[in-house]
């Protein structure tokens, strides 16, 4: 990110600046599509349920390669891989591909613009073209006088319309 990491609010940074495994807590508001079809045909991808103020943690284990992201709503784990995808974009495993983001700054807040997706389908990796890939906006910002980060996660496509969307707030746990 360059200079911009310096503007991100210090909330922010500390959530993705750690070493070693660092652990929040906190609570999302989760919206799923309203179609069941959608929903059922998103089942294996692991994610949480629909519901208000669900218990969430979140542990970031960081090593040489990258980051582990575990999110744990109301008992069901949701676990991400980030990597540099190279000095401009990082790239994120998830359960049905991968994803390439390009992280920016935005008043403060850190924000994620994707640029690609990859389905995986086995050992393949199928680039999706973006008219029909799946589209994840990320917002991460500072609450004034608190030590944690809202955070607004959107997942939608394009011709489906919503697929989850949560937001909520996370704090580091206290020792």
């Amino acid at each position: 990110m360059g200079e911009a990491w310096q503007r991100l609010a210090p909330p922010v940074q500390a959530l993705h600046g750690g070493s070693g495994q660092t652990r929040f807590a906190g609570t999302f508001n989760v919206k799923r599509s309203n179609s069941a079809l959608v929903n059922i045909l998103m089942k294996p991808m692991a994610l949480p349920d629909a519901g208000s103020a669900v218990p969430l943690t979140l542990v970031i284990a960081a090593g040489d390669q990258g980051e582990t992201w575990q999110r744990t709503f109301a008992g069901k784990p949701l676990i991400t891989e980030q990597v540099a995808a190279d000095s401009q974009r990082i790239r994120e495993s998830v359960a049905s591909g991968y994803l390439w983001f390009r992280p920016g700054e935005d008043a403060g807040c850190l924000v994620f613009d994707q640029v690609a997706f990859a389905a995986k389908l086995g050992p393949l990796v199928i680039p999706i073209p973006g008219w029909l890939a799946p589209r994840v906006t990320v917002r991460e910002e500072a609450v004034v006088g608190k030590t944690g980060v809202h955070a607004t996660v959107r997942v939608a496509h394009p011709l489906l319309g919503l697929l989850i969307e949560y937001e909520g707030y996370v704090e580091p746990e206290k020792e």
